[in-house]
């Protein structure tokens, strides 16, 4: 990616302390740290050192045996006639907590950087914050003095307050506080146009990137049909294999695949599950062959995203139940394509797509941002079933071909 912002790359312990959090082949685009005093509280430092020379002044005040007439007059302010000993020490005890909150969370602390593929807080040692082009839902300029200003990108709710966002992420204060963002840049409106412009051609980018890893899968698709051997795939695809329950498909190379383990019902009893409509996923990891699985998900960007479920026996719905589907008429969600009888190999089955509004949350893919269309297919070989769900752009026909071919090449895999 071309350079796109302004400033110098040059700072050499910045570079440093970001360089631990990046990823294989993610490459630095800018770096920032925040000026002077601005990721410090003017209030909380002021009040910590009133109440610092309030606690000591009082403090001293006692060991000096102050008149005790004068103790006694202003008695109601100390709590303590003849007695202020306990209220300086927690006047100064406070004021120091203050203090060493606000010095903990001092400029020098604090590390910001854009990436290829990312905006990244690090605070101290630790990955404090990162947000992805796709996640951006907004970046703003909180002004301060002249050009100097935060350039934020989230709002955070109350200290104790249990919130979460879409992808089950906390939203509680950490300590950049309020504004989640690069704070105290002298050039913040400035930065805040290059990140919005960052934004936009990095999705442009991933978008083309996709398209080309989809075409380049649908080409050696349609060149090579049928696989003799299990062990081979297709020049740009990946064979996905399930020793588990004995199959395999092909999807896009460059793809980024994950699998998991899906669990239905709860209170497992002497091999036994009760309330089976519960569904709970496991943690998703990078594709392995030697990994165990019944849920995978392989996505070239929030336009291309299919998840696979596989289970033993035969399918638990049928074509009629699929297409008169209540929520689907709830969600306005109209059939655009509709295969009754799709055969694929000894796998039997159906499918059904139909359009997606935006503003739609789905699990394990997260909120649709475009209009965009929803395309599943079951197929079972009576022994074995599967689930094919995908999310697709509407504006590409390249990405809503290759979602729709991946089922087409699911065979059965020799354990």
């Amino acid at each position: 990616m071309k350079k796109q912002f302004s400033g110098s790359l040059d700072n050499d312990e910045i570079r440093q302390r970001i360089s631990h959090f990046l990823n294989k082949g993610e490459t630095i685009l800018w770096l920032g740290k925040p000026a002077n005093w601005t990721t410090i509280s003017p209030l909380l430092a002021g009040l910590a050192l009133v109440l610092i020379i309030a606690g000591t002044s009082l403090y001293a005040g006692y060991w000096l045996a102050l008149p005790a007439d004068l103790v006694e007059k202003y008695s109601y302010l100390i709590g303590l006639s003849n007695r202020p000993l306990i209220p300086a020490l927690i006047m100064t005890g406070a004021g120091l907590f203050l203090g060493v909150t606000s010095w903990h969370r001092r400029p020098s602390k604090w590390a910001y950087a854009i990436t290829d593929r990312r905006l990244v807080v690090v605070f101290g040692n630790t990955l404090l914050r990162e947000k992805t082009p796709r996640e951006l839902k907004y970046v703003r300029v909180n002004s301060r003095q002249g050009e100097m200003g935060d350039v934020y990108w989230e709002i955070r709710s109350g200290r104790f307050r249990n919130a979460y966002d879409e992808n089950g992420k906390p939203l509680n204060r950490g300590p950049d506080g309020y504004h989640v963002g690069f704070k105290g840049q002298s050039n913040a409106g400035q930065l805040c146009t290059e990140i919005l412009n960052w934004q936009k051609q990095s999705i442009e980018s991933e978008l083309k990137t996709s398209t080309a890893s989809a075409e380049s899968y649908l080409s050696s698709v349609d060149q090579v049909e049928k696989i003799s051997s299990d062990k081979v795939a297709a020049s740009g695809s990946q064979l996905i294999h399930n020793s588990e329950h004995g199959f395999s498909v092909e999807v896009p190379a460059d793809w980024v695949t994950q699998v998991s383990q899906r669990k239905k019902g709860i209170l497992p009893f002497l091999g036994m599950s009760f309330l089976d409509n519960i569904v709970r996923d496991g943690a998703f990891k990078p594709y392995t062959e030697n990994l165990d699985w019944n849920l995978l998900i392989t996505k070239g960007t929030e336009e291309s995203w299919l998840e696979i479920y596989s289970s033993p026996g035969k399918l638990t719905t049928d074509w009629n139940t699929v297409v008169n589907d209540p929520w689907a008429a709830r969600l306005n969600q109209k059939v655009i394509n509709q295969i009754p009888n799709l055969s694929v190999g000894e796998f039997k089955g159906f499918s059904i797509t139909r359009s997606m509004s935006p503003e739609v949350n789905i699990p394990n893919y997260g909120t649709t941002k475009t209009d965009t269309h929803i395309q599943m297919s079951w197929l079972s070989n009576g022994k074995l079933s599967l689930e094919f769900r995908a999310i697709v752009a509407a504006h590409s026909l390249t990405l809503q071909q290759t979602v729709a071919t991946i089922p087409t090449t699911l065979r059965k895999f020799e354990k």
